[in-house]
């Protein structure tokens, strides 16, 4: 199965895609459940929450992972919306299926950079609720959503070939062998 993609010119505009394959609001709702509301429930929770294990701030481990993870995100939504022709939304998913930049490295690339900004923001301000619960709380519901979720509908939509990352092939696959 070939998964090269279309030079960009003779692709369909992304936002003429995006507009037509549903409603504004319901993609401007979606979106802003996981880029407004996700966050500051997240916030509120660890500010109420009280840790009892060692809080640890550092500004340069901090601001290392916030960046990263930030920029991460950043790339990769970039990539869904210029080359998989959609936005990172896996409830209006991109029409094709996108296997450059930062997804040739890393399969799941925003939920590593979000998981990897919350680490941050809890090391920049010494929150251990923030470093000890939240954060793996947020990593787990991120396997959930792509053990659960996202792997069955891109083989469905794809097919059982995927062509997998570098990342994937060399340093996950092994720990899931059958054998």
């Amino acid at each position: 199965m070939n998964h090269t993609l279309p030079s960009r010119m003779s692709r369909p505009n992304s936002f003429t895609t995006w507009r037509q394959s549903s409603s504004w609001a319901s993609k401007l709702a979606y979106g802003a459940i996981f880029t407004v509301v996700l966050p500051l429930g997240l916030w509120l929770w660890c500010s109420q929450l009280n840790c009892p294990l060692p809080a640890v701030r550092s500004e340069l481990a901090g601001t290392a992972f916030l960046v990263a993870g930030v920029f991460l995100m950043i790339a990769a939504m970039w990539r869904l919306w210029d080359d998989g022709g959609g936005l990172p939304m896996n409830a209006f998913p991109p029409p094709r299926l996108v296997s450059r930049g930062v997804y040739a490295w890393i399969p799941h690339p925003i939920y590593c950079g979000f998981i990897g900004a919350c680490a941050g923001v809890a090391f920049l301000t010494g929150s251990p609720t923030g470093l000890w619960i939240v954060t793996p709380v947020v990593c787990l519901g991120c396997l959930a959503l792509v053990l659960g979720y996202e792997g069955p509908d891109l083989r469905r939509r794809f097919g059982a070939h995927l062509p997998g990352s570098v990342y994937q092939r060399e340093r996950v696959s092994c720990l899931f062998r059958a054998e």
